[in-house]
């Protein structure tokens, strides 16, 4: 059984290795092992806070600020490693209960990947050339990151048979050389991303892209769907859905967008917009190539289930009109 009491005037001295301290920052509770400090008060025995029968948690501020309060709770040895025991073995079974669920749902979708045979997908990293959409800190630019995920599902895609298309592999947009002003390249690009969709009678348009904010806080991934396009929506809707349950990001749904290359397009097209250029974390992520190959994954996901469930609309279809 443990015992407790309330440390409200202490301070730091040097102590041994091998304490275990648990510090509740509002919800959250973070557990390290504590080197070289430990908290006494002077109105405590200190025979009774020797290092191997105590747990120390803090019950005031972040803990980054300065401690205002110590709940010092006496636990015998065995009572120590037990719970130490316990916290290794939960993160253990959580690591690998993810790493199981992530295998299954990877081959859920190979399991689903017939479904791109033959389809036609246009990969459409947004901006280019002199347009390099939004800009990060010690400039780092989306147009950059876009055209690094794009690479990656296209090449996701074309392994599962479908023929992909990019709208740019390098570093360029689609308009003439030698068009001056920025509007009207941007119009003439915009144009030619679409009619090359509508050329190669593409079976989807999917169009990446990051997004900024004045407000640093805001964070997420955003699918942009066609208004009148019921297949467009489906489209988004099963890209967005891959993207909330793997990455684990806030459960946005897909909104009905008025942009150009929307708007003008006649084959399914969506635009993701795969995260905040201004949002610290995100920042860093979208310069990871291991996120960029987890966000093209999501994106390869997402469509193979598109197509997945328009065959499986179209079969059933079939068989009521037989």
């Amino acid at each position: 059984m443990s015992a407790s009491r309330i440390l409200t005037d202490f301070k730091t001295t040097a102590w041994t290795l091998y304490n275990f301290i648990i510090v509740h920052s509002g919800p959250v509770i973070l557990c390290q092992f504590l080197a070289g400090k430990k908290f006494i008060s002077p109105g405590i025995n200190n025979e009774n806070l020797r290092p191997a029968h105590h747990i120390f948690y803090c019950t005031g501020p972040e803990p980054d600020q300065e401690v205002e309060q110590i709940k010092v709770l006496v636990f015998s040895p065995r009572k120590i490693r037990n719970l130490v025991i316990a916290f290794l073995l939960l993160a253990i079974f959580s690591s690998s209960l993810h790493r199981v669920a992530s295998a299954r749902h990877k081959d859920s979708i190979q399991a689903l990947s017939w479904a791109l045979a033959r389809r036609v997908v246009v990969v459409d990293p947004g901006h280019g050339g002199v347009d390099p959409g939004a800009v990060g800190k010690n400039n780092v630019l989306e147009k950059d990151l876009v055209l690094a995920v794009g690479h990656r599902l296209a090449l996701y895609l074309r392994q599962a048979g479908a023929s992909v298309t990019m709208t740019r592999e390098e570093d360029r947009d689609l308009a003439d050389p030698e068009l001056q002003g920025l509007y009207k390249r941007k119009r003439q690009d915009l144009a030619r991303r679409v009619d090359l969709a509508h050329r190669l009678k593409a079976d989807a348009l999917i169009s990446i892209h990051i997004n900024s904010f004045p407000n640093p806080s805001e964070s997420g991934i955003q699918t942009f769907a066609r208004a009148d396009s019921p297949e467009s929506y489906k489209l988004a809707r099963c890209i967005q859905s891959e993207m909330n349950t793997l990455l684990k990001v806030n459960g946005r749904v897909p909104l009905r967008g008025d942009f150009y290359l929307l708007r003008e397009s006649r084959v399914p097209a969506v635009i993701v917009e795969i995260g905040f250029i201004t949002n610290p974390r995100e920042y860093k992520l979208l310069q990871d190539p291991l996120y960029q190959s987890k966000l093209a994954w999501c994106l390869y996901a997402g469509i193979v289930k598109y197509f997945a469930e328009q065959n499986n609309e179209q079969q059933e279809k079939g068989g009521r009109q037989h």
